[in-house]
């Protein structure tokens, strides 16, 4: 039950995450031109490569020590601050020479302005590590949620007041200092803040893999941005963030908010002994059963989704969306790989699985961009997604002792509820004369053929994710008393649908 509560609170503190990111998504991809993003972006791309020399002072440490002390807290809160102001350091000082680079000043007081929101984030970094290995993630919601809406607020406002690719920065800087405030509010041990040297050497120890395997995914995930930055021009960085954006938002909503609680619920399945097999597959079968039908459904009706989502200027993005969502459909078991990998102390593994993968996947974007510009970008990303996904299944596989056959089992339902949501959507841009770019009403009425076909699919595959669903109402029930009549009936139509099925599936045998 405590795994659940924790889920809940980091479900809840995603969606409205997800929330503000839409939010701002929407309005500043109005106000401000893809060149003025691109620039943000290629900053955060430089600044995102100096985060990743951080995780060498992971705060994972904390999550998974097995006997955590006042010492080993404040040891890893040391050397995560030390690291920190020679980052930060780096970045002000040098950030002429960077924006020479690119030859783009406006880089320069964008990189001074989030090194001072670097040292700033130290705060909340360390309490909200502490507060996901005790499974308290409604008080991690509560601080992830004030810093997204600082950041939401301050860069919309700045906007508007003319501060252009700068209202990214400021936004950073104010949510560093909301999180901070409110994480000492809720968690006022001051003490853990004081330096030490004590324990350094299995911080240093433990980090050494984890920031290694961190350094080498932030070239690969930043690659995109430097090289088009580099090679095209800050449009084209502008165009292509926004295409990952829109196409992220599946991935964001359903897997996000889980990510954080299957580390820490996985870790302590393995500090008790207990195998995991059983719950890795039955989170694929989660995920797959949400993410899958949302990317298929976002193919299809990409062009009135980046329309409503983004306006008329980014029109440009739609056909990256289209091949960008096509490759998310590898990705269903990234962001359980690395906690089931953690919490086996298999860290090494997942150092050489990522000098296997990282490496070709930044060749294959270079050889792409290099070839043709900024869809040659998009379409790269068909192979690195899926040959990271195999790799990354071997090496999994192979832990687990778990066959190829029965991973594609446990895919195959949610792979009939995706058809099935696809078939909808499919008819509506067929009757439209067979074309992608459709009105937002006819949109509207493939988004509720989809989800129509979403149910009929789970059903008459029994998906699991359908108890999961029940268990949830039950849930809700219990802790609102005034929904629990309507959440019965609901969930007796659900049981008459499901019945229903099953006799036509047996009367279909016979």
């Amino acid at each position: 039950m405590t795994v659940k509560r924790a889920l809940f609170f980091s479900t809840a503190d995603r969606y409205l995450q997800l929330t503000m990111t839409f939010t701002s998504t929407a309005v500043l991809s109005r106000l401000l031109s893809p060149e003025e993003i691109g620039v943000s972006v290629v900053g955060l791309a430089i600044v995102g490569l100096a985060l990743s020399i951080r995780d060498f002072a992971s705060t994972t440490y904390i999550i998974q020590h097995p006997k955590l002390t006042k010492a080993v807290i404040r040891g890893s809160f040391s050397v995560l601050l030390a690291i920190t102001l020679v980052l930060c350091a780096v970045l002000a000082f040098g950030a002429r020479p960077i924006a020479r680079l690119y030859d783009d000043v406006k880089l320069v007081p964008y990189l001074r302005v989030v090194s001072v929101a670097m040292i700033c984030d130290l705060v909340a970094i360390q309490t909200t590590a502490l507060m996901r290995r005790d499974l308290t993630f409604g008080g991690v919601a509560i601080i992830n949620a004030s810093g997204a809406v600082a950041t939401t607020l301050t860069a919309i406002v700045l906007a508007l007041a003319g501060f252009s690719y700068m209202s990214f920065a400021w936004g950073w800087l104010a949510s560093s200092v909301v999180t901070a405030i409110i994480s000492l509010v809720l968690r006022p041990a001051f003490d853990q803040f004081v330096p030490t040297l004590s324990h350094w050497r299995g911080m240093l120890s433990f980090g050494g893999y984890n920031g290694t395997i961190t350094f080498l995914y932030k070239i690969y995930d930043t690659m995109p941005a430097l090289l088009l930055g580099r090679m095209v021009g800050a449009d084209a960085v502008g165009m292509f963030n926004r295409a990952t954006t829109v196409c992220q938002i599946p991935d964001k909503l359903i897997v996000g908010g889980a990510s954080t609680v299957i580390l820490s619920a996985f870790a302590a399945h393995a500090r008790e002994g207990r195998e995991l097999r059983k719950p890795y597959l039955h989170a694929l079968q989660i995920i797959t059963a949400l993410q899958w039908p949302a990317l298929v459904v976002l193919v299809l009706l990409a062009d009135p989704l980046v329309r409503l989502i983004l306006g008329q200027q980014w029109d440009a993005a739609v056909p990256l969306v289209q091949v960008l969502s096509l490759a998310m459909l590898f990705s269903f078991s990234f962001d359980v790989n690395f906690p089931l990998l953690v919490s086996l102390g298999a860290i090494r593994t997942m150092l050489v699985r990522s000098l296997i993968v990282f490496p070709a996947g930044a060749l294959a974007m270079g050889f792409g961009i290099w070839t043709d510009g900024l869809s040659g970008a998009a379409w790269s990303m068909l192979f690195i997604v899926p040959f990271n996904a195999v790799v990354s299944l071997t090496f999994v596989k192979a832990r687990l002792e778990l066959p190829w056959r029965e991973i594609a089992a446990t895919l195959a339902g949610s792979a009939v509820v995706a058809l099935a949501s696809a078939l909808g959507p499919a008819l509506v841009l067929a009757s439209a004369g067979f074309t992608f770019e459709i009105s937002l009403l006819e949109a509207f009425a493939a988004a509720l053929l989809a989800a129509i076909g979403w149910l009929a699919g789970m059903v008459a595959v029994r998906h699991p994710l359908l108890a999961e669903i029940d268990l949830m109402l039950v849930s809700i029930a219990a802790r609102v008393p005034r929904l629990a009549a309507s959440i019965a009936g609901l969930r007796r139509q659900l049981q008459r649908v499901a019945t229903a099925a099953g006799m036509g599936r047996s009367a279909a045998a016979q």
